[in-house]
């Protein structure tokens, strides 16, 4: 019984102190008091047998929530540096061809859009070729063009990279009814490559995208753009909010592409950055996309939320009144997406979304949370794709942890007048967007260059 007792004091202290020294959770000094204090205490008690027990299973208790910690953050923090970009081939739904096979041996044309990034077309020739196929892609322009000329024969296959998919959309409704995919391809690209901050020691710019992924096929769109400069010195935060309609010359191309800011989205989220970066005049360290359906499983598992509404509206057949609202998992969904039933439209959104922010963490923080944690981190698993690193994300907890300062927080919204003017992504089409104050967005710049610490001369 010695015996058992001694490897069971010894397992103990070795799983206690490989733990410790592997977690990037606690600081340094806090990790030696633990592991100190629970040694000094197993030594105590080394002839106690009651104690014994106590103190090797508070060593285990204290090793597997350490553990559980590092697994419950590698669960929701899915680190990745790189963007994909699914591309299919669409015929019309009553054709027979239902492969990539017989429709390169039946000699099919393929047709791509003018619009499409030059890397993208030569890495679907690549990939065609590598098939055998050896013919010239017919080129039509625009979105239009590819529509009509699908569905009237004039071309058999369309190749469209999946990110235009809400654009083809929003000229046919009923194109995925009218079509199928007999072949996708995905081309992966590496982010334009971002200067890493030393995220305890000085500010860092994060951008915040929140994607609209409830189409089919990936068909996602940035609705919600947020740029957040944040200063781990004074602890504050500067949160900047940019409409989805904002008219913008997109970062990914020429300077004569003007579009609606959602659209840079249609590129991939390098595209979004890039367009963020250029319109704010600052230079973006990491980035982070929520899905829009991540909101609904969190408040599911949560039971529901509070939320102050500053302006009731109706919505999806819900009726949402002004001032509280208890929500759901659906009803949240409807709030934080809302904007066509006000009447400044992306800007009540905005303020909308802050609200179901503010009623989320709330619950978070209320106690009867603890008894939902694992149904909060199922909820969430997988859904946060950011490029900051594991070990930067518990560096800042472990500076909280040392520093219990709360934080504050600079809000600015940008805001601007309707107009309809030309989409680039829609080949030149009138859309409804929002021309930014230009005296508003000069603010703003000066802002954020001195939320970072940038003199002005």
């Amino acid at each position: 019984m010695k015996k058992i007792r001694l490897v069971m004091k010894v397992i103990a202290m070795v799983l206690l102190g490989f733990t410790l020294f592997t977690s990037r959770l606690l600081p340094l000094n806090i990790m030696i008091a633990i592991g100190a204090i629970e040694v000094l205490l197993l030594i105590l008690a080394w002839k106690r047998k009651v104690l014994q027990v106590f103190v090797v299973l508070l060593m285990l208790i204290t090793s597997s929530g350490l553990m559980y910690v590092e697994f419950v953050a590698e669960r929701i923090i899915n680190y990745d540096p790189n963007q994909v970009n699914t591309i299919s081939f669409f015929v019309v739904k009553d054709s027979r061809t239902t492969s990539i096979k017989t429709a390169i041996k039946n000699e099919l044309e393929f047709a791509v859009s003018t619009l499409l990034d030059d890397k993208v077309v030569t890495f679907v020739e690549e990939k065609l070729a590598e098939k055998e196929y050896m013919e010239d892609l017919v080129s039509y322009e625009g979105i239009a063009d590819g529509i009509s000329g699908l569905l009237d024969g004039t071309f058999d296959v369309l190749v469209v990279d999946q990110g235009y998919l809400s654009t083809v959309l929003e000229y046919d409704p009923t194109f995925l009814d009218e079509t199928k995919v007999i072949w996708s391809i995905e081309k992966t690209d590496e982010i334009i490559n971002l200067t890493e901050a030393s995220v305890t020691k000085e500010p860092f710019v994060v951008y915040i995208a929140g994607v609209d992924n409830r189409d089919e096929f990936q068909a996602n769109r940035v609705d919600v753009n947020m740029l957040a400069v944040v200063d781990p010195i004074k602890h504050n935060i500067t949160l900047v909010s940019v409409p989805r309609d904002a008219y913008v010359q997109l970062g990914c191309k020429t300077r004569t592409a003007m579009d609606k800011l959602t659209h840079a989205g249609v590129y991939g989220i390098d595209c979004s950055i890039k367009t963020m970066q250029n319109l704010l005049g600052v230079e973006i360290n990491y980035y982070s996309t929520v899905y829009f359906d991540t909101v609904t499983k969190l408040v599911g598992a949560l039971g529901t939320i509070d939320v102050y509404l500053d302006e009731g509206f109706v919505v999806g057949g819900y009726t949402f009144k002004e001032g509280w609202n208890v929500l759901d998992q659906y009803s949240a969904l409807h709030v934080a997406r809302a904007r066509y039933a006000f009447e400044n439209g992306d800007q009540q959104r905005i303020k909308n979304q802050q609200e179901v922010i503010k009623g989320i963490i709330n619950k978070l923080l209320e106690p009867s949370s603890l008894t939902k944690i694992e149904s909060i981190i199922r909820s969430v698993e997988g859904t946060v794709k950011t490029n900051m690193t594991g070990d930067e994300i518990f560096a800042l907890v472990r500076m909280q942890i040392i520093d219990h300062r709360g934080w504050t927080f600079t809000q600015v919204a940008l805001t601007g007048k309707d107009a309809y003017l030309p989409s680039y992504a829609m080949g030149g089409r009138e859309l409804y967007m929002v021309k930014l104050d230009k005296d508003k967005l000069d603010e703003t710049k000066i802002l954020l260059q001195e939320a970072l610490g940038i003199t002005q001369e």
